[in-house]
């Protein structure tokens, strides 16, 4: 009964942390680090439970840090064109304006 509720906490955790990242940064960045995860299993299973690493995980591995440093590089690139070409929406600054209405009734 505990490994079921260690399961269901870690598992609303996950989509908390999911549904935060997608607010805070967009789509793009909760589905680029699920790769992520494999790369981690395979990791802590080599250093909590003494299995072996195979040449074709350590290669796995790799790739998927390259694939997602490449997305994270592309999309930061991405930004700063967009920035250079719509520079009125991302330098917009907002001024305080106060309003003083007078009371008709005093």
């Amino acid at each position: 009964m505990g490994i079921l509720m260690q399961g269901a906490i870690a598992s609303g955790l996950l989509i908390v942390v999911i549904a935060w990242c997608i607010k805070i940064r967009g789509p793009l960045f909760a589905s680029v680090f699920n790769p992520l995860q494999l790369l981690l299993v395979a990791i802590s299973a080599y250093l909590l439970l003494d299995e072996k690493l195979y040449l074709g995980s350590v290669f796995g591995a790799v790739l998927i840090v390259c694939g997602i440093y490449a997305v994270l590089w592309s999309k930061r690139r991405e930004l700063e064109n967009k920035k250079k070409l719509f520079p009125l929406e991302t330098d917009i600054k907002s001024e305080v304006v106060e309003f003083v209405i007078p009371n008709p009734y005093k």
